[in-house]
């Protein structure tokens, strides 16, 4: 007989370890019940979720953030005009959430007829409807999850934790998006509630708005005021000197200066009346430096500190350059007037310097400030500071140098006589007043009309309405997403399965490594298994009350003797065709001797050589069934007959000769020898010589002889029986 290993089949299968895809085709058939189950039950969970799952709502408004750093103020006092903020949509949408805005909105909704019926403030629970319902409250109870909507005192004042978990919340559920190369923003809000999506996002919008609006004209404003304060002060001051030099006219009679002295005081009163306009101008920007700088956090003013030190660094040469020129153009101004050419060249170059200062300032700002981050450094204004910097620095020069005119102009007046002096004092401080007067009264009004027109740079071009499908649960995805990981865990499982199971599966794992296969018998554990459980039902329908019916081995297997009890069923004629296999495997050398055995135990070999053995006898074939499993024999029992005398008797010594341990079956041509008394190591017995000399005397009276041996894994008895 032909013989292969257990090891070798085992080759076989780690050599065809790479799956093909008809190899995948035939595992997935193979465990097709287990990726049901896995797919049905991922299946099964997907819908519960879907179903247990709150839905959710998302409502989107939309703003546009107009650029007004290329556009000029009203309010530019003559030197901001090309004043650029760098105010990117990236820090918009950082201040859309930041917790400040967050919390503002949480306290304008609390005062709001909405605040007991919102899902922010847990006035407002979900209410589910049908099956939803029942899960949903299965779920709570488990949990023991209470759905009671919470109610709120109309005028009492949110708690703190109240506070802060709404407005942790709001950011929680708030998007902002900005398409690429547009200065629209995109304010979506998501809610359990379509309408209160829909008004959460558009509270954000309003207040978003409100808040640039209150930025915007916030500086506007205390400038405003400070002007007001400024003009009324200097209207004080000018009513004193006017009401002075009525009295001196009238007391000295002295209306007007002639020749030199009265050009020398008008050409006095131009400049100190410019002086008086720079030192106006240096007023403004320290009154307009410090509201921003009142704005400021510690952190920011040290931010800005740095950055003024750096700037002052790298722009020291121009600003001397500037100061130079600025010195030389008034003072050529006061001595050859305004229009004459080498006041021309200086202002040119003055112009072309301030232009060449404002750019590479606007550079360092931009490098300094665009590292820093827009919550925690609030970039435009730190900008704006900085530029008042530069503009007050440039102010002051130009204020120095009226001043040291201003002085030299004096010095010519103390020569003239001293009531001379004294009117001409008078005359100037009127003039110079009357001049400052008239500024700062235009400057007020200049104020008071950009205030009113201050309409920030926000605008609602969408407002949010409430949607009408939900965003969550996505049903089809939910489902999609169960069966796509259903099916893959069942596939893995399956492959993992297969990969961790040796077993011979198929006939090809056995031809591939070159072996004949003899014969394929069907699986009958499914027909054994309804024969038996019919049999039970009989059996236990005569068992009297209180007696309890055993099923044993030899019971189970005699029923799969189908050969004899169904001998025209497909799986009778499986065996006749092994027979025929094993008949013509060898023809020149006919098998006489077969040893049936397997793995391990309990996968078939008795009920296969027993079923062989009757199909020898069927044809004719002296058949001799020897039960050489001294371990577990089983053989006795499925034709009834007497275990002893067996093999191990022989064995053993008694009896000398094979013929009283034959018996007859009740199959004509087949007779059995059983297995004998059960002894302590039946390797011992297998090895022996008397073990040769029996398995010699068996060779003369029988055409076939079938040993049903151990299984071979499990011990050595096969081996030493082969």
């Amino acid at each position: 007989m032909t013989k292969f290993s257990i090891s070798q089949l085992q080759s076989s299968h780690s050599d065809n370890s790479d799956l093909n895809i008809k190899e995948i085709i035939y595992l997935m058939r193979r465990h097709l019940p287990l990726i049901t189950i896995t797919i049905s039950t991922f299946f099964i969970l997907s819908v519960l979720y879907t179903l247990m799952q709150i839905p959710t709502y998302t409502s989107t408004t939309m703003v546009v953030v107009e650029d007004k750093s290329q556009t000029g103020s009203m309010f530019d006092l003559g030197f901001e005009t090309n004043l650029s903020l760098i105010n990117t949509m990236n820090n918009e949408i950082e201040l859309l959430k930041s917790r400040t805005l967050s919390e503002e909105v949480v306290n304008d909704l609390w005062y709001s007829p909405h605040k007991n019926n919102l899902f922010l403030y847990g006035s407002k629970c979900y209410k589910p409807e049908g099956i939803k319902k029942t899960l949903r409250g299965l779920w709570d109870s488990i949990f023991n999850r209470k759905n009671v909507p919470k109610s709120y005192v109309q005028d009492a004042g949110i708690s703190d934790s109240l506070f802060l978990k709404a407005a942790e919340t709001l950011r929680k559920n708030m998007s902002v998006t900005n398409d690429r190369n547009s200065n629209v923003l995109k304010i979506s809000m998501t809610s359990n509630d379509p309408d209160e999506s829909a008004l959460l996002a558009n509270t954000v919008a309003r207040l978003y708005q409100q808040r640039d609006m209150e930025w915007s004209a916030g500086e506007i404003i205390n400038l405003r005021r400070f002007l007001q304060d400024q003009a009324k002060q200097v209207e004080s001051e000018l009513h004193l000197v006017e009401d002075s030099l009525r009295q001196f006219q009238e007391r000295e009679q002295i209306f007007e200066l002639e020749g030199n002295a009265k050009q020398l005081l008008d050409q006095l009163g131009q400049i100190d009346t410019k002086y008086r306009s720079a030192l106006a101008e240096i007023n403004i920007i320290r009154e307009r430096r410090r509201y921003i700088d009142s704005k400021l956090s510690q952190e920011e003013k040290t931010l800005k500190g740095q950055l003024l030190n750096s700037i002052d660094t790298r722009l020291l040469a121009l600003r001397t350059e500037i100061a130079q020129t600025d010195a030389n153009l008034v003072r050529n101004a006061s001595t050859y007037g305004e229009n004459h050419e080498a006041v021309l060249s200086l202002r040119r170059k003055l112009t072309r310097l301030k232009s060449d200062l404002e750019e590479q300032t606007n550079q360092l700002i931009a490098g300094g400030t665009s590292v820093a981050d827009p919550l925690k450094y609030r970039q435009a204004l730190i900008d704006t500071s900085l530029f008042l910097e530069s503009r007050l620095a440039n102010y002051q020069s130009i204020a120095a140098e009226y001043k040291k005119i201003v002085n030299q102009y004096n010095r010519q007046l103390s020569t003239l006589p001293a009531k001379s002096v004294q009117f001409a004092q008078l005359e100037r401080d009127r003039s110079v007043l009357a001049e400052t007067y008239s500024l700062m009264r235009q400057k007020f009004e200049e104020a008071r009309i950009t205030e009113a027109s201050q309409l920030g740079k926000i605008r609602i071009i969408d407002p949010a309405i409430p949607p009408l499908n939900r965003t969550s649960p996505n049903t089809k995805i939910n489902l999609a997403v169960g069966l796509l990981l259903g099916l893959g865990l069942g596939a893995l499982t399956a492959f993992l399965i297969e990969q961790t199971d040796n077993s011979i599966k198929n006939v090809s794992e056995i031809e591939h490594k070159g072996l004949n296969v003899l014969g394929i018998i069907p699986d009958i554990s499914k027909a054994i298994y309804a024969t038996k459980k019919r049999r039970k039902k009989k059996k236990t329908q005569k068992t009297p009350k209180g007696h309890k019916g055993t099923i044993n081995v030899a019971s189970d297997i005699k029923r799969r003797i189908i050969t004899k009890e169904d001998p025209r069923s497909p799986i009778s004629e499986a065996y006749r065709s092994l027979r025929t296999s094993i008949s013509y495997a060898s023809v020149d050398n006919p098998t006489k001797t077969i040893i049936v055995t397997s793995p391990g135990p309990g996968e078939g070999k008795t009920t296969t050589i027993t079923n062989l053995a009757i199909t020898f006898a069927n044809i004719g074939k002296r058949t001799l069934l020897v039960d050489a499993d001294l371990r577990r024999p089983v053989i006795h029992r499925i034709f009834n007959l007497n275990i002893e005398p067996g093999v191990t008797h022989y064995l053993t010594g008694f009896p000398r000769d094979i013929h009283p341990l034959i018996k007859q079956t009740e199959i004509k041509n087949l007779q059995v020898i059983t297995a004998g008394a059960t002894p302590p190591d039946p390797s011992v017995l297998l090895s022996s010589k008397r073990m040769h000399e029996f398995i010699k005397s068996l060779e003369i009276g029988w055409d076939v002889i079938l040993f049903d041996a151990p299984p071979a894994i499990a011990v050595t008895d096969t081996s030493l029986l082969a």
